[in-house]
């Protein structure tokens, strides 16, 4: 079973980190996030070569909204 990390014990410095990583190159951004290759850093680098704003988009959404989303829809079912 995948674990997921608690969004609740990042620190603003791991936020800054990752917003750093977001503007320069969104795919590394996500990979920290996602700690390792994962399929999310596979999609955001392929959107990435392909067109890049949609890349930033996705990016952004992973590492500050929808990890957030995943993470309290799991705790409240189980």
């Amino acid at each position: 079973m995948q674990k997921y990390i608690d969004p609740r014990f990042e620190t603003d410095n791991d936020r800054l980190i990752i917003a750093i990583f977001l503007v320069v190159f969104p795919p590394l951004a996500v990979l920290l996030k996602c700690n390792g290759f994962k399929p999310p850093v596979c999609l955001t680098f392929l959107l990435y070569l392909l067109l890049i704003l949609p890349a930033y988009f996705y990016a952004v959404w992973f590492c500050f909204v929808g990890e957030r989303k995943i993470f309290w829809r799991r705790a409240n079912y189980e």
